[in-house]
């Protein structure tokens, strides 16, 4: 999900909070996470990361109203989100304060008032 109105950093309200990215879940594709007979496999950082590079990078930069260098990504602290193989990959392309997630300097604060579904638009 993007918006892409103009950055803020101080979040007073769900409207302040501009260029913030998340919804991965948009531009996975169902297979992506099963085995060659269809059943389902665990996400771990190995299909995590490969996902991330073969699908969600390539369709954030098909968006033309996207800016690559202003994108802040945000994602949830689950173990293939975290560890040292995906937060290194993320980094790469969310350089700084523009990667939120557990065990960055950037964490997602939980229970986060500034992430409202209205403030967002799809991929």
């Amino acid at each position: 999900m993007l918006d892409t109105g103009p950055t803020s950093r101080a979040c007073n309200s769900p409207l302040q909070c501009r260029k913030l990215l998340c919804g991965v879940p948009l531009v996975v594709e169902k297979s992506f996470f099963e085995d060659e007979r269809g059943r389902p496999v665990t996400i771990n950082t190995e299909r995590y990361v490969e996902m991330m590079r073969r699908k969600f990078i390539p369709a954030l930069r098909r968006k033309q109203e996207v800016d690559m260098n202003t994108v802040i990504y945000q994602q949830d602290g689950t173990t293939p989100h975290c560890s040292n193989v995906s937060l290194e990959f993320l980094q790469w392309y969310f350089p700084g304060d523009r990667l939120i997630s557990r065990r960055t300097d950037n964490p997602w604060p939980a229970h986060s008032p500034a992430l409202q579904t209205i403030s967002f638009g799809a991929i």
